[in-house]
């Protein structure tokens, strides 16, 4: 702790600290000189004593006691990773157990004491840009001392604590393939028409440490073009194999295909776009392919806009115009409704361990062509 106006002293606990240890208590303690923190906790204490019968007054003091340990923290903390930040707790947890019960009225004190102890490593882990706001502290001190009033004399809405930290989520965007735009107009809604039912989506942002991503009904894979990362999903050793008799690879989809997929990267990977993740409706396809493919009708092919109605009508019936037909898009009819719909969980963790959660809702559906309708959207 530093006790002292005219000759300021720290006083440290009696326990061998290692060199970084002090330093960090020594920066802490520093930053209160320099900032003359003592002397704003003077006017607090004035202030109390004034105000000795308002109970705002006293909640108030407890608060500004609190946001001068927060904010020295964030003070020194600005530009420190996340591994800084875990020893930074340490050392406080380590100061804790050798806490003399003797504490000064106009002290600072490292440690800051244990009913704030659980806001205080929080905030610390929180990397967000703080706003120390003390001096604003001050001068609402001021006032509620010349005025006699005590009116919203509180901490700053800016305090760094445990509600900033807790909800602090991590920034993602999540974008779906549109199959009518280029990949720089992805949004987060889309109506494709595919004859085998697929949808594509592109987890976007900084510092991401891992994602999990989960479905309901149906099954998840992934196309990872950086080849850096998940082997699984682009060496072809992990989903098909060679078939010596026949002379050929066995694609194995069930090797590929998982309700849960759960992909960390490592600390310095950016490039998490170039990662196609895919929800597929393999049950679906399954379901269809039954009885010699008796619920797949026709050719497969879009329709094109120089095509009157009755050729779209045809192609989609399975008649392309050269004589013969083609597997094409599946009919629902006789498929379980609620096994149309399904729902994409996206958790995604980033590297100072803010978890932000997505979903994307996902409907097959049938057009007036009978053509196979993914639509989906993400939800907020």
């Amino acid at each position: 702790m530093m006790i002292g106006f005219g000759k300021p002293r720290i006083l440290l606990p009696m326990t061998d600290f290692t060199e970084e240890e002090l330093r960090f208590v020594l920066k802490h303690e520093l930053v209160h000189y320099k900032r003359k923190d003592l002397w704003c906790k003077a006017l607090v204490l004035a202030a109390t004593a004034l105000h000795w019968f308002n109970p705002i007054v006293h909640l108030m003091a407890r608060a500004i006691d609190a946001q001068c340990e927060l904010s020295c923290d964030a003070m020194i903390l600005q530009s420190a990773n996340a591994d800084m930040r875990k020893r930074y707790i340490e050392v406080i947890m380590r100061a804790a157990k050798h806490q003399t019960k003797w504490k000064a009225v106009l002290s600072t004190n490292f440690y800051g004491g244990r009913k704030g102890m659980k806001k205080r490593i929080l905030s610390i882990l929180d990397t967000r840009k703080k706003e120390a706001g003390l001096a604003a502290v001050c001068i609402a001190i001021v006032l509620t001392i010349g005025v006699g009033t005590t009116y919203k004399a509180a901490v700053p809405e800016t305090t760094p604590g445990a509600s900033a930290a807790s909800t602090g989520k991590a920034d993602v965007k999540i974008r779906l393939a549109d199959n009518e735009n280029l990949p720089e107009n992805y949004g987060t809604s889309v109506s494709n028409v595919d004859s085998r039912p697929e949808l594509e989506f592109y987890v976007e942002g900084k510092d991401i440490a891992q994602l999990e991503i989960t479905c309901d009904t149906e099954f998840l894979y992934a196309v990872d073009w950086t080849k850096t990362q998940h082997e699984k999903y682009w060496n072809t050793d992990y989903s098909q194999t060679y078939d010596e008799k026949r002379q050929t690879y066995v694609f194995h989809p069930e090797w590929l295909y998982d309700k849960k997929m759960v992909l960390p990267f490592g600390e310095d990977f950016q490039d998490h776009g170039d990662i196609w993740c895919r929800w597929t409706a393999r049950n679906l396809y399954q379901w269809a392919s039954e009885d010699n493919y008796s619920h797949i009708l026709g050719a497969g092919l879009k329709p094109t806009d120089d095509m009157t109605e009755e050729e779209k009508l045809k192609l989609a019936a399975g008649d392309d115009g050269s004589d013969r037909t083609g597997l094409g898009h599946i009919q629902l009819d006789g498929y379980p409704e609620e096994k149309t719909k399904d729902r994409i969980k996206i958790t995604v963790t980033d590297r100072q361990g803010k978890v932000t959660t997505k979903y994307i809702n996902v409907k097959i559906s049938n057009d007036e062509l009978n053509q196979t309708v993914v639509t989906a959207s993400v939800e907020n």
